[in-house]
């Protein structure tokens, strides 16, 4: 052995014969194999899980429809029963019905009333102001009324008054600010 050759290259030279076609072939096969059976692996795992799914949702629909009929069942009455029946919930309830207001009880009417007039115009929008925080905690709407009113209002109706509520003490300072 030369020690200048290095050990590897009697490893990494190409065969001087190729391989048995024998060899070939049960090489081809066994690794045919393999991937055919990989592929089938696969592919009974995504039907066994789309299997699963359906059972699931044919489960949950099975169970919704006997939950829902044993809601509608209504018990067996007897002569002498002395148990109260059960409460079955009213799963559509009717919405609760409304009183009648009359369209000057409104915060909008008292609005609309102090946008048309034309003296007593700022009393008007503060009190539609109050109606909007108390009846209905409105506060942009509150806010529109109230700027409205300090628009409208005469000096003397600007000063704070200890009858203020929060939101026009508010306004009013800050429109004094801006002054």
């Amino acid at each position: 052995m030369d020690p200048k050759a290095d050990p590897l290259d009697d490893l990494l030279r190409p065969p001087a014969e190729p391989p048995a076609e024998p060899l070939r072939r049960r090489l081809l096969e066994e690794t045919t194999a393999v991937l055919r059976r990989g592929r089938r692996i696969r592919w009974a795992a995504l039907i066994s899980s789309w299997a699963a799914c359906f059972a699931v949702g044919a489960a949950a629909m099975l169970l919704w429809q006997n939950l829902g009929s044993r809601i509608e069942e209504k018990p067996p009455v007897t002569k002498n029963s002395t148990e109260p029946k059960p409460e079955i919930p009213n799963l559509n309830p009717e919405p609760p019905k409304e009183k009648p207001v009359s369209a000057e009880a409104t915060a909008l009417a008292k609005e609309w009333e102090a946008f048309d007039s034309t003296k007593n115009r700022a009393a008007l929008f503060f009190e539609a102001g109050d109606r909007y925080l108390a009846e209905s905690n409105d506060t942009a709407s509150a806010i529109r009324c109230y700027r409205q009113a300090l628009a409208a209002a005469r000096p003397e109706e600007l000063a704070i008054r200890p009858d203020d509520n929060w939101l026009v003490l508010f306004l009013k300072q800050s429109r004094l600010k801006e002054n």
